[in-house]
């Protein structure tokens, strides 16, 4: 949770120095604990589809006329390794002369991942290691 605080000159004791919190414009799926200015979130962050969320709160006073102020919150979403590299393609067939050279680039696979570094880097790892043929783990 992420806290707003704010502070007010007049006297608690008659109210008008009680301060309460509201978010009152930006980004869905927010939701403020009214006397505290603690906000919570109901949303499932997913980096991936959106990195960053706006909110501007308002602290309010009790005096008559109420007085207020704002504050922008920028929240920032970090990324985890929560997606998995996919290859560009499902299945593979190649095909190459029987009279190769050595070290003969047969073929190199592609995947992506929508993490960000570290955790977008691929390596890639031969299941059934063929005799004869070499396989780079970090060019695929």
């Amino acid at each position: 949770a992420l806290q707003v605080v704010a502070t007010d000159l007049d006297d608690v004791i008659t109210g008008n120095g009680n301060i309460s919190y509201s978010i009152v414009s930006g980004d869905v799926g927010f939701y403020y604990s009214d006397y505290n200015g603690t906000i919570h979130s109901t949303l499932r962050f997913d980096r991936e589809i959106k990195d960053w969320y706006q909110l501007v709160i308002q602290a309010s006073d009790n005096g008559t006329p109420p007085l207020s102020s704002t504050t922008s919150v920028t929240i920032s979403v970090t990324d985890t390794n929560d997606n998995p590299p996919i290859l560009t393609r499902n299945t593979y067939i190649v095909g190459f002369s029987e009279n190769a050279v050595f070290d003969t680039k047969i073929i190199q696979f592609m995947a992506t991942d929508a993490d960000l570094p570290p955790y977008s880097t691929i390596l890639f790892e031969l299941v059934t290691l063929i005799q004869g043929f070499l396989f780079d783990s970090e060019t695929g």
